[in-house]
């Protein structure tokens, strides 16, 4: 990869290992923490992959509920 922002291509890609799931991951909490809503969408599609690959389901309906809400504090589960 050249850079981080390559794994974008990649993310549909579902023969990957766990340390590129990692940098998935990473990057798009990177993107979402330190770009705002800028790369949002970005960020979003990135977690949410990652999550999926993960087999992390719960956590991706706590990413699209903040995505809905970017200042959210905190997510109920049993609501969402």
């Amino acid at each position: 990869m050249n850079n981080d922002l390559d794994l974008v291509e990649f993310t549909g890609d579902l023969d990957v290992d766990r340390t590129e799931v990692i940098s998935m991951l990473k990057l798009g909490q990177e993107l979402w923490y330190w770009n705002g809503a800028d790369r949002s969408a970005e960020a979003f599609e990135l977690m949410k992959k990652a999550y999926e690959l993960l087999d992390r389901p719960e956590l991706i309906r706590i990413l699209e509920a903040h995505f809905r809400d970017r200042d959210r504090s905190s997510v109920d589960l049993i609501q969402h």
